[in-house]
């Protein structure tokens, strides 16, 4: 996937949560089927140790307040920590390239929208947090791609290359080492809907993945990101 569709993959969710009255082309016209694969929510724990760089501040988000479970997302060839209260939406839940009417019935066909966008195009997983009222659904979505070839300073400038087109404001970003390797992170908003977004962009092995959580800054999150991406491993389909 062509680097520049991949980031703007990664960054849709904050963009079409915010701004509902403005159409962001997420390029997504590949249907899936279901699958016999499986992911779900466990109560594992996971020990997420930090071996981030100096720029630790730069991702951090929220406190740890919120239960974090382990979502196995091993049928993807990965698995990581998730808000227990959280939905999951893994490709297996779609049913030729549709989520089903309950989840639509649940989220709003925009949300499904989203996630059939996302997951159509190398998405592994879409976590939706139970939906307040309040306009936008905080989310996670991990999208993972064949490795570019690109350096950690390459994806950075991705990051600052593509973040203005959906009409966001770059707060910061930099590189940081994590445990399962080395990422480009970026933190950013749309101040005129209240929505932010803390994205890492990693390399490891012979692939990248992009992990961005997208929030409404009205309220606290409940729990720290950074503990999240530092749960995230690569493993064995």
């Amino acid at each position: 996937m062509h680097r520049s569709r991949f980031v703007l993959l990664a960054l849709v969710a904050v963009a079409l949560g915010a701004c509902e009255s403005e159409e962001v082309d997420a390029g997504a016209t590949t249907s899936l089927v279901s699958t016999t694969s499986t992911s779900s929510l466990t109560t594992t724990s996971v020990a997420a140790t930090s071996t981030l760089a100096p720029t630790t501040s730069l991702a951090t988000t929220g406190t740890g307040s919120t239960e974090l479970v382990e979502y196995d997302g091993s049928a993807y060839g990965f698995v990581m920590l998730l808000p227990a209260s959280w939905t999951a939406i893994a490709p297996d839940d779609f049913d030729f390239g549709s989520l089903s009417e309950e989840m639509v019935d649940l989220y709003g066909q925009e949300l499904a929208d989203q996630a059939t966008a996302i997951v159509s195009q190398g998405g592994v997983l879409f976590a939706l947090a139970p939906d307040t009222g309040s306009g936008f659904v905080n989310n996670i979505n991990v999208i993972q791609g064949p490795t570019t070839g690109a350096t950690a300073a390459d994806l950075e400038q991705a990051y600052i290359d593509e973040i203005p087109l959906i009409g966001a404001e770059i707060i910061e970003t930099g590189i940081v080492s994590i445990p399962v390797g080395e990422a480009a992170v970026a933190r950013y908003s749309i101040p005129d809907f209240g929505v932010a977004g803390v994205g890492y962009w990693i390399i490891a092995d012979d692939s990248e993945w992009v992990i961005t959580l997208s929030y409404s800054d009205s309220a606290p999150l409940g729990f720290d990101f950074e503990e999240i991406v530092n749960s995230f491993q690569v493993v064995d389909r």
